[in-house]
């Protein structure tokens, strides 16, 4: 019995810790809409300035980045028919809500 204990120890230790990385693990949620309509804007091209992450926005206009850096950083939005934006990103415990003109 004792020899089995060790590597079930191992083993239940390698798991709680993949779940607590996997938990611990930040997200930037925002939705990017028309600033006249309130339409959602989708396949918009999210990204962060300085860095390599980036997402595109669905057919409802929402968005997703993992594990963005630190704050403080700035995105940048594109849409081909919409004006580009640029957005100082402060904090990542709140939902973005983007409007796009035209």
């Amino acid at each position: 019995m004792s020899k089995y204990l060790f590597p079930l120890t191992l083993l239940l230790m390698i798991f709680s810790y993949s779940d607590f990385v996997n938990n611990s693990s930040v997200k930037l949620d925002g939705k990017i809409t028309d600033s006249l309509t309130g339409a959602p804007v989708s396949n918009a091209h999210i990204y962060i300035i300085k860095g390599e992450l980036e997402a595109f926005s669905n057919n409802k206009g929402d968005f997703s980045i993992i594990n963005p850096p630190p704050t403080p950083f700035t995105l940048q939005i594109e849409h081909n028919q919409y004006n580009s934006k640029l957005l100082k990103v402060t904090t990542t415990n709140e939902k973005l809500l983007i409007k796009l003109s035209k």
